[in-house]
Formats: structure tokens, sequence, C-alpha cells
């Protein structure tokens, strides 16, 4: 299984956060960048991948969200997909 790390660290725009997706995922210029599209790719065993995914403080909390419901769902339906979450302490 591939394993890609997406860095969501400064993330904070839709836009940017699916083109990022788009990049590391290879996903095919037809995707329609948003959540549903990530959805139809991501349960397509094709884009089967053990997905880590790094945030912190500066990521955009409740885009951040969005995605992980959107990839823990397609996860359920793909059994070649795993999603994990590394969440980066803040310094003090």
């Amino acid at each position: 299984m591939k394993k890609k790390i997406i860095d969501l660290r400064g993330i904070k725009e839709k836009a940017e956060l699916h083109e990022l997706l788009k990049k590391k995922m290879r996903f095919p210029d037809y995707y329609g960048r948003n959540m549903d599209a990530l959805y139809d790719l991501m349960t397509e065993p094709r884009f089967g991948a053990e997905l880590t995914l790094l945030v912190d403080g500066s990521t955009d909390q409740k885009l951040f969200q969005l995605l992980l419901d959107t990839l823990k769902d397609a996860e359920e339906n793909n059994p070649q997909l795993t999603v994990k979450v590394f969440r980066e302490a803040k310094e003090d």
C-alpha cells in the first residue's frame, strides 16, 4: 500500500486544500476540487493509500474536520484506504 503524507499545516482555503490533494494523490485533471469529487475518487481502489494527515494550530479546523469526515467515510467504503492523523503540538 502506498504511504502518503498530506501536510495540512497552514492550509486555510478550500482551493488550496484541493490543489494540494490533487498534486499529492496524483488525481486526474477532471478532479472536481470539492468534497464529493474527493469522496468519489477515494472510494476507487486505484486511489487506495495509507494517508497520514499532518495538522497543527495553523490548519483551518473546520476545513480539516470536513476533510477528515469525507476521508473517514471513504475509508469505510474502500478497504485500500487508511487514514491517520498526526497533530503537531504547539510549542510554548
